[in-house]
């Protein structure tokens, strides 16, 4: 069992300098052919006031101007160095595992001791038997949430990355969760509309790859799941439902006594004084 998500890419450290107000080559046009009409009058002016001082010092009192307004242009052009650093913040997949009643039922086998696991047992025996959670965790971090009149996260485990720490919140190793008392199925309704709606909207800051539903059953109770599509799509989640259970209705109705003539002849019909059965 796997199922192909989408991977978020991790960002780097950045330091540039940039003028906060120069966006493009053209930003520099006017600031730069203000600073030459004003460079071109003090030089003109200070020629003509300074005419009777000394060289020296008329060329020092042109330079301290001309560097005054160097100046004040450099204050309009606003430098700064701009420090980036991106966030590795890893995608995560969710996986929604029904745990209502329903799930208790063996589909394959009807006696008292039945033969085949139930649909809970299924699912278990996937997170557990399968390598399906371990190829999740090679490119997404992964929480478990169970799900039928409340959504509930049970475990969480991070993205297996060499050298890096686990979580703080982190589950660690999936065959260390006792996924039969976890998922064990206790409830009386499948509110799976809810359900989807709770895990997106979880952690609206975090990056979700996608939801992956386990369930064996339609929607019974609360929030229709069609009012969750369009919050899906525009957050970009997909979603991935994986049915549990056999396509044929259980058997709930059986025959316990039937009652007949010891007798019947050819064309004889239904004795309307008699029980056909119970």
């Amino acid at each position: 069992m796997f199922v192909a998500l989408p991977l978020l890419a991790e960002g780097t450290f950045r330091s540039t300098f940039e003028w906060g107000r120069i966006q493009s080559s053209a930003d520099w046009l006017p600031p730069l052919a203000a600073l030459a009409a004003i460079a071109a009058y003090v030089i003109y002016a200070y020629r003509r006031d300074t005419a009777e001082l000394h060289g020296l010092v008329s060329g020092f009192l042109t330079c301290l101007r001309l560097t005054v307004f160097v100046g004040l242009l450099l204050i309009y052009l606003e430098p700064r160095w701009r420090n980036e650093t991106d966030q590795v913040q890893n995608s995560r997949v969710l996986l929604l595992v029904d745990t209502s009643l329903s799930m208790a039922l063996h589909d394959a086998d009807a006696s008292p001791v039945p033969a085949e696991p139930s649909r809970a047992q299924q699912v278990t025996a996937a997170f557990v038997q399968s390598p399906f959670l371990e190829r999740m965790r090679q490119r997404h971090d992964v929480h478990v949430m169970c799900f039928d009149e409340r959504t509930a996260t049970v475990a969480r485990f991070s993205k297996l990355t060499p050298g890096r720490p686990a979580a703080a919140e982190d589950t660690n190793d999936p065959k260390s969760v006792d996924w039969d008392q976890v998922l064990s199925p206790q409830g009386t309704s499948t509110r799976l509309g809810q359900a989807l709606g709770d895990a997106i909207e979880a952690d609206p800051g975090a990056p979700v790859a996608g939801v992956v539903v386990f369930t064996d059953g339609q929607q019974n109770a609360g929030l229709e799941p069609s009012a969750v599509v369009a919050l899906a799509r525009e957050r970009r989640v997909p979603i991935y439902p994986v049915g549990v259970g056999s396509l044929s209705q259980p058997v709930n109705v059986r025959v316990s006594d039937l009652l007949a003539p010891a007798r019947a002849y050819p064309g004889d019909g239904p004795d309307p004084g008699r029980g056909a059965g119970r």
